[in-house]
Parts: structure tokens; C-alpha cells; sequence
């Protein structure tokens, strides 16, 4: 058996300066079974997984070993703030790319316009999103 649950358990119990016979009182199991756990010997019976990550302050799915689902605030600032550059970098290219192409003059008026109109949203995205 993976013996990370346990060990989460464990370290998590203990910053909470509690014994595994105070956490198993609270769970009104024994503990041999908190012990068991830690030991990697077996897991909590799933009903129990509410109360135990409510009593260990830990969100089920973490004690669970699913944090995949979970994105920090920072991970989600960084993501945002490059999906802004990502738009930003588009919008100037759109624009530098169609002043080269009509200086050597191989794009049209309306081929112009519609890539200067792309530009512009790009850019207007970003000036939006800094305004929220």
C-alpha cells in the first residue's frame, strides 16, 4: 500500500499537537486504526474522510492525493498574465505585419483593415482585463 495518505495524516495530526488516540476520539474509531493508517497498513473508511480533513483543516480531495484539481491564486495570476502577454504579442505582430506587407506592398486594403482589426482586439482584451 502507498503510505503517503498516512504519512499526511501523521504530519498533519501532529502539528495539531494531538495523539493518534485524540484524533481517533474525535472520529470515534480506535487507534490502532489511526495507527494503522499511518503505518500505511490500511486506509480510513471513506465516510470518514469528511470529518478526518475537517478536523486535520486539509481539503478532502488533497487528502485524497487529487490535487490536480486544485490551482493556487498564483498559478491562476500567472496563467492570466500570460495568456495577456500571449494577446498583447499578437496584437503588436498583427500591427508591425501589416505595415511591412503594405510597404512592399503585397497586401490589399481589406486584408489590411481585417488584420488591423484583429489587432486591435487582441489589444483591447488586454486594456480590458487591466480594467477589472
Amino acid at each position: 500500500m502507498d503510505n503517503e495518505m498516512g504519512r499526511l495524516i501523521s504530519s498533519l495530526r501532529k502539528e495539531k499537537n494531538m495523539t493518534q488516540q485524540e484524533l481517533a476520539d474525535k472520529l470515534n474509531i480506535t487507534d490502532k486504526a489511526v495507527s494503522k493508517w499511518e503505518r500505511g497498513l490500511s486506509y480510513p473508511d471513506i465516510s470518514l474522510i469528511p470529518k478526518l480533513a475537517d478536523i486535520l483543516d486539509i481539503d478532502p480531495n488533497k487528502l485524497l492525493g487529487s490535487s490536480n484539481n486544485e490551482i493556487s491564486k498564483t498559478d491562476k495570476s500567472n496563467i492570466k498574465d500570460t495568456i495577456m502577454l500571449v494577446f498583447k504579442c499578437v496584437g503588436f505582430a498583427l500591427a508591425v505585419a501589416v505595415l511591412v506587407l503594405n510597404i512592399i506592398g503585397k497586401t490589399n486594403v481589406n486584408d489590411s483593415i481585417t488584420l488591423l482589426s484583429l489587432s486591435l482586439v487582441c489589444i483591447g482584451i488586454t486594456l480590458l482585463n487591466k480594467e477589472q
